[in-house]
């Protein structure tokens, strides 16, 4: 109500206060319209400097366009100057066979039959050189023994001057000594020197040597003669003397990549022959690349690279098909645009091939990187630094104006709709109008009903208000007080809620009121308390008869339990004192069952008080042990307790409800186990808050699974509904443990496994006052412990330890510690069974014996040159070793000769 009363006056502030603003529309139009001037402005300055940095990459573009140009203009001519001197060179070969052609009539006739005999002798293959020094070449035929004597004798001849033209042409450019020479029929070849028959057949991989030939003119781009008898000139015709023609192709013995040049020699104008010679094409890429770094390529009319430099990539084969169908062999420069690139081509004079360079963006942009970079972070940093101004306005300024704008229309709007379908009466009334200035449905209606009943609501609210602040809790954010109205004549009644807030309304002092309707609640807590009131009667009254019950039910009880005590005497017959102990175990339940009953009753409609006392951990332990031992004696099970050393010997807590969980633990323990053993455990849990002490209780009985542990402490429940029938109980024995635990700010849980065994384990909160007690003290004597369980060997040692004994614990009877300590060290001995340790021993030492047993007295008793006495008694077994070892001449007479009980160990190991 409260919290309403305060954000009632933003709701209704849209109507006490006269509305000045423009509708809703407006203000939007108008916010958008300063919002998107301040971008379309930016956005214009963001373009005028982007296409400043356009024109900046367009003249660099441009620049960089111009240099390729002139680049490539200086690469075309260094390879067309490079070409025309290997024409030349070709031009002069050529000049020079003639030459020789025309004057071989001057050789003598007797060199020239010689030539053709050996030649015609080794079958149509001869090795002829010019001179000494001359390379020799090489020349083959194909049925040119058919020839004519003078015609053979002359190519023969001319083969031999070809030789000693490389000689006299070695240091010049003469291609010679790499030239092919083929006779017009294309049967006669002469073989430049270093290349002979077995070397071109290894190479070509043939021995056939028409085939040879045809290899070798296919290399050539070369006709093939039509027949061995062919005397017809074929390649007459087959271009002319004027320029040689250039090719590229594989070499025909290495399969380099060569430059291949065909060019003629004539007799005026009969043709003599034509020169093939092959040229590494490497030569004419180092020209690229040493005239420009640029990607350069050399290509054919189908687009293939013929050379190209090394470079990040050439353009695809596409493009360059297309720089070469449209590239002017006129000798012009064409520009050509393709697949992103920009590529330069212009055909090579006197070759069928175009040079191509190629360039794309990053080529520009690398170019002028220095330009471009020192003009664009100016505009891009220009750029940045306006944005983010804009960005910034706009965040901290335009969006938070038009989303306060857009929020307080919202707010009106919603305000207005929560107003009128508030069910809560809300007015706002002047401290001196007497009609509210404002008000919802739910108020109008509340007044049309107050006006009905001859009320007028608005006076009693303004009383109510100045009452408050009369009393002076007006100062306050928001009062709220209870107004009840009734009618004139009694009828209706009603009770309202009223919360009122001091505020403004154009200008003047107003209340704003909020009313809720609680007569239908108040009507809801009168029934309810009269229900409570009811109910606490009839609790009372159950707590009553149950305390009745109680005394009426245990009084006859405990007079059966005393008679059947008194009748449970030695010398009764078996079956008798059998049906005794039936009849009190069952009166027994009987009552352990009305306590159940009763402890939960007054739990239930009281807490439990009980002052915090001083106890012994030990003592409460002993006093449990010590009732539920008989009854675990009889069934055969070893109920053992022990206490970690670090555990406090006093603490200060709730003892007797401490015991109660104990008790009702080990009861449970001992019923539920048929055999096997029970341990009782106590040990001290340590923490940053207050210590804890943790008590187990642990045993090998039926076990419970996970279903029946998840239910195990809910009232009136038990694991098993067999439980009931074979070992009785009424379910209540394990809720009031954890209703015990929980009240003392402890906690309990089980662990267990069916068919081996649970362990109950349970902390409570403890303060140790050890400290402030004192300790009776065997400090400095010695103490034997002779036991075969190691779990009472230890608690054994621990209690003398605490009590400031020094113990020695023995390992057998035939321990040498035993035989060395002195006769008036005791020996204290545990036993179980039914075969006592003394029963193995001779008599023939005073060495104190003191036997501690499970089913001993609780007083020392001397039995057979012994003191017998219960395991479950530290206190006694404290006096008996201060008696023993504070006066030993005082224990004399036990027996009747006035030496203290002792027994000599026999030789013979203790049973594990």
């Amino acid at each position: 109500m409260n919290l309403l009363s305060l954000h009632l006056p933003l709701m209704l502030s849209w109507r006490a206060r006269p509305s000045t603003a423009r509708p809703a529309g407006v203000q939007v139009l108008l916010g958008q319209f300063q919002r998107n001037l301040l971008f379309a402005g930016t956005g214009l300055l963001s373009v005028l400097m982007l296409a400043a940095l356009a024109l900046m990459v367009g003249l660099q573009m441009d620049r960089y366009h111009g240099h390729r140009l002139d680049d490539f203009a200086r690469v075309r001519l260094s390879l067309e100057q490079e070409l025309g001197q290997h024409e030349l060179a070709q031009v002069r070969l050529a000049n020079m066979a003639e030459f020789a052609w025309t004057h071989q009539a001057q050789t003598t006739l007797q060199s020239g039959e010689a030539l053709r005999d050996r030649y015609l002798e080794d079958g149509e293959h001869l090795v002829v050189t010019g001179d000494a020094r001359s390379g020799s070449r090489t020349a083959l035929g194909v049925g040119t023994a058919q020839w004519p004597s003078s015609e053979l004798e002359r190519y023969l001849q001319l083969s031999r001057s070809l030789s000693l033209i490389g000689r006299l042409t070695g240091d010049d450019d003469t291609p010679a000594d790499n030239a092919y020479f083929f006779d017009p029929s294309g049967l006669f070849l002469s073989l430049p020197p270093g290349v002979n028959k077995g070397r071109l057949q290894r190479a070509l991989g043939m021995s056939d040597r028409q085939l040879l030939f045809a290899l070798l003119r296919m290399h050539a781009s070369l006709p093939s003669s039509r027949s061995v008898q062919d005397q017809i000139p074929t390649l007459h015709g087959v271009g002319g003397k004027d320029r040689p023609r250039l090719s590229s192709g594989p070499h025909p013995l290495t399969g380099v990549p060569s430059l291949v040049s065909t060019f003629y020699a004539r007799d005026r104008t009969h043709p003599i022959g034509v020169f093939v010679t092959y040229e590494p094409m490497h030569s004419v890429e180092q020209l690229l690349r040493r005239t420009s770094g640029a990607r350069l390529s050399l290509i054919d009319a189908d687009g293939h690279a013929v050379a190209a430099t090394d470079g990040p990539g050439l353009p695809p084969q596409p493009a360059l098909r297309a720089v070469a169908m449209q590239a002017d062999f006129s000798g012009s420069i064409t520009t050509l645009h393709r697949d992103g690139y920009v590529m330069l081509a212009s055909n090579v004079a006197g070759t069928p091939w175009v040079l191509v360079e190629s360039y794309g963006w990053r080529d520009v942009l690398e170019d002028g990187r220095h330009l471009l970079g020192s003009g664009s972070l100016p505009i891009f940093g220009s750029l940045i630094a306006l944005w983010a101004l804009v960005l910034r306005l706009n965040k901290r300024w335009l969006r938070p104006a038009l989303a306060e704008m857009d929020q307080v229309y919202a707010n009106g709007s919603l305000y207005r709709t929560a107003l009128e379908q508030l069910p809560m009466a809300v007015c706002l009334q002047g401290t001196t109008a007497r009609e509210p200035l404002l008000s919802n449905p739910a108020m109008q209606a509340l007044n049309a009903w107050a006006g009905s009943e001859g009320l007028r609501l608005n006076e009693c609210l303004r009383a109510g208000h100045a009452q408050q602040r009369h009393r002076g809790t007006a100062n306050a954010a928001a009062v709220t007080f209870p107004l009840t109205l009734q009618s004139v004549n009694g009828d209706s009644v009603r009770h309202l809620r009223v919360s009122a807030l001091d505020t403004e309304a154009n200008g003047t002092a107003a209340a704003l009121f909020a009313v809720q309707d609680v007569t239908a609640l108040v009507g809801r807590e009168e029934e309810q308390q009269r229900r409570r009131e009811l109910a606490e009667s009839e609790s009372r009254a159950k707590s009553a008869f149950l305390a009745t019950v109680s005394h009426e039910i245990r009084t006859p009880l405990y007079g059966i339990l005393g008679h059947l005590e008194l009748l449970d005497r030695p010398g009764l017959e078996a079956p008798l004192r059998l049906r005794i102990q039936r009849i009190r175990q069952s009166a027994d339940s009987l009552l352990d069952i009305i306590r159940d009953v009763l402890d939960l009753s007054r739990m239930e409609f009281e807490p439990l008080d009980i002052e915090p006392v001083v106890f012994e951990p030990e003592v409460l332990l002993e006093r449990v042990a010590l009732l539920f031992a008989p009854l675990a004696y009889a069934k055969g099970v070893d109920l053992d307790y022990s206490i970690e050393a670090s555990a406090p010997s006093h603490m200060r807590g709730q003892e007797e409800q401490v015991e109660r969980v104990l008790r009702n633990l080990t009861s449970n323990a001992v019923k539920f186990t048929s055999s096997g053993r029970v341990e009782l455990r106590v040990r001290l849990i340590a923490g940053d808050d207050a210590p804890r002490l943790c008590f187990e209780v642990a045993d090998s009985g039926v076990g419970l699974s996970d279903a029946q542990q998840e239910r195990l402490f809910q009232p009136f429940t038990q694991a098993d509904e067999s439980i009931r029938t074979r070992f009785g109980g009424s379910g209540l024995g394990l809720f009031l443990c954890r209703q015990l635990c929980e009240s003392m700010g402890g906690s309990i849980r089980v662990q267990s496994t069916l068919g081996v065994g649970t362990l109950f384990t349970f902390e409570v909160p403890i303060e140790d006052v050890s400290s402030t007690v004192p300790q009776r003290s065997l400090s400095g004597r010695s103490v034997l412990l002779l036991s075969a369980s190691h779990i009472w060997r230890a608690e054994l040692g621990r209690r003398l330890q605490r009590w400031g004994a020094q113990v020695q614990v023995l390992s057998g009877s035939d321990d040498p510690v035993m035989q060395e300590a002195p006769p008036a060290t005791p020996l204290v001995v545990f036993e179980r069974g039914e075969a006592p340790l003394h029963a193995r021993l001779s008599t023939a030492s005073t060495r104190p014996l003191i036997r501690v047993r499970v089913d001993g007295p609780l007083q020392p008793s001397p039995q057979e040159g012994s003191w017998v006495l219960s395991a479950y008694s530290a206190e006694a077994l404290l006096h008996m070793l201060e008696r023993t070892l504070g006066a030993p001449s005082q224990a004399a007479g036990v027996d009747g000769d006035g030496a203290t009980p002792g027994l000599e160990l026999s030789q013979m190991p203790l049973p594990e």
